[in-house]
């Protein structure tokens, strides 16, 4: 929180109204899941400030459905979730149109079941397990560890609301406690050639998870490298930065400025983060 505050507080200093929105945004989503209700009506105000400066300025609008969704989740914890399910529901159904169910439209998803569970009117259950399903049939190359604890809270009160005692209990139980590093070892899995799995060990030829101490993998022959080694778990700092003004000036200077002026930003910023000794995964956006 302290650190987001700082950033608000950077961006105000700067002038620019995106610039502050952009860092409203991430203490705004921190707030509203905060204890207090003094906390969460400041996140409530700093989201709907956010949703006001991306709609004028038509910037980061695939945000939006998110700060909707949380802004719908606020309003139905004041009591009005007939006002709220509607915001909410638009939101989750965009993501999911536009393909990005598995980014915001995850927490998006969850926070509309959780409504219509707690409303309980005619239909909400049917509605809120046909977003479950939804949610859980969405392709993705490998296990989502965020969909995968979602899914486990939404089914845990889904067997709830149809009285499913043992459903329920079985759901429960499976749900990550706080700091519960060994569940998320164990059901999170990365692509082939990554030595990182539920034991710590992974056949580098063909992937498959091996057991400690193996010395031949079980699936395809081949020797088992001393040099595997399971990941570590660091903190690590990613910077996150926009180009002001872009669009105006990608109109006033034309495709192959815009690529130099863009390749120069590109440069300055490799160089900062590699003072400071970071690495440059990679440039998008």
């Amino acid at each position: 929180m302290r650190e987001s505050e700082d950033a608000l507080r950077i961006a105000e200093r700067s002038g620019d109204d995106l610039a502050v929105a952009f860092a409203r945004m991430p203490l705004g989503l921190a707030l509203v899941h905060r204890p207090t209700d003094a906390e969460r009506d400041r996140g409530q105000t700093l989201l709907a400030e956010v949703s006001g400066v991306l709609l004028r300025r038509g910037h980061n609008l695939g945000d939006l459905p998110l700060v909707n969704a949380y802004l719908g989740r606020e309003r139905a914890r004041r009591g009005d979730r007939d006002e709220a399910i509607p915001l909410m529901r638009t939101a989750a159904g965009h993501l999911f149109r536009e393909g990005r169910l598995l980014a915001w439209g995850v927490p998006a998803t969850g926070v509309l079941v959780v409504t219509l569970l707690d409303r309980g009117a005619d239909g909400d259950v049917a509605e809120a397990e046909a977003a479950i399903e939804r949610l859980a049939a969405a392709p993705t190359d490998e296990g989502l560890v965020l969909r995968e604890i979602w899914l486990l809270r939404l089914r845990a009160l889904l067997a709830r609301a149809h009285r499913d005692d043992a459903a329920y209990a079985d759901f429960r139980d499976r749900y990550p406690r706080h700091g519960d590093i060994a569940w998320l070892r164990g059901a999170y899995r990365v692509g082939r050639g990554d030595g990182m799995t539920a034991t710590g060990l992974a056949c580098s030829s063909c992937g498959i998870e091996l057991p400690q101490n193996a010395k031949f993998c079980l699936e395809c022959g081949a020797a088992v490298s001393t040099a595997t080694k399971p990941a570590e778990y660091k903190q690590v700092t990613v910077l996150f930065a926009d180009v002001v003004h872009s669009m105006e000036i990608a109109a006033a200077v034309g495709a192959e400025r815009l690529r130099e002026i863009m390749a120069e930003l590109a440069d300055r910023c490799a160089a900062v983060v590699q003072r400071y000794g970071g690495t440059v995964d990679k440039f998008t956006g």
